[in-house]
């Protein structure tokens, strides 16, 4: 079974070939049937694309990434080892290594979020940016602002959460 489920994602990925996505290393990719690929997108090897996730011409997802029910949109590189799910990524933005977008994310645009940064249910406005070492729950950074290394937002006070706000 799993044999053929592997025949028909290869078929899957040489039809996205023909209409002008990159595949670095197809081998090794694994892309569900609920994926959509715009011609222009660059995939490396060893990635795994699941659910409705969408990625955009001139996105590019390199190498061990996981991304679930997620859209990846123009100009945005997804660096190795990053792992992202129901998340919103806009244009330009540049993720990872080792970042974790968990749900609700949305980065608007030519965001940074960089290694060891996760993010639960965040905002990001245009060119805010967590470059490394912090986690972002439950928040909405203002546009342009940068948060610092080792910066946690905790917003539960034992009985609810509460969202933070950082202009």
């Amino acid at each position: 079974l799993l044999a053929l489920a592997r025949v028909a994602m290869q078929r899957r990925i040489e039809r996205w070939v023909e209409a002008g996505v990159l595949f670095l290393d197809p081998t090794s990719s694994w892309i569900g049937h609920g994926v959509s690929l715009e011609p222009g997108a660059i995939l490396w090897g060893q990635i795994v694309l699941r659910g409705t996730t969408h990625v955009e011409a001139g996105a590019e997802i390199q190498e061990r990434c996981s991304l679930e029910d997620t859209r990846v949109c123009k100009g945005a590189i997804i660096r190795p080892g990053t792992i992202a799910v129901k998340a919103h990524i806009g244009p330009h933005s540049r993720v990872g290594p080792m970042a974790h977008l968990r749900e609700g994310t949305r980065l608007e645009g030519n965001n940074r979020v960089g290694n060891f940064v996760e993010t639960k249910n965040a905002h990001l406005e245009a060119t805010a940016k967590a470059s490394h070492l912090s986690y972002l729950g439950d928040v909405c950074v203002g546009a342009g602002a940068n948060v610092g290394a080792g910066t946690i937002t905790c917003n539960y006070d034992g009985w609810g959460k509460h969202k933070t706000e950082i202009g």
